[in-house]
């Protein structure tokens, strides 16, 4: 990972924040795994995810990236989880 430990911690706990603030109804330590595996199954995200920074200022773009990698059935409205604030 780039950047420093003090760095990264910072920006993991507040990647952390923003997915209990925005999902309050699942994990955020969930969240944050999928949104590696999302970024790491990219071609174009997979050399520019080095450290939580990115995460953090991507998590809307990888979110949707991993919404449209699901299957069509499981796009519904009923399964898609919207944060607070556009509901």
């Amino acid at each position: 990972m780039d950047g420093n430990d003090k760095r990264n911690r910072m920006y993991c706990g507040n990647l952390i924040s923003a997915l209990k603030k925005d999902y309050p109804n699942h994990d955020p330590v969930v969240g944050v795994k999928r949104l590696i595996n999302i970024a790491f199954a990219d071609s174009w995200h997979s050399s520019k995810a080095v450290g939580f920074e990115y995460f953090y200022y991507k998590k809307g773009t990888l979110i949707q990236l991993g919404l449209a990698q699901r299957p069509e059935k499981s796009r519904s409205p009923y399964t898609v989880i919207m944060p607070k604030n556009e509901q």
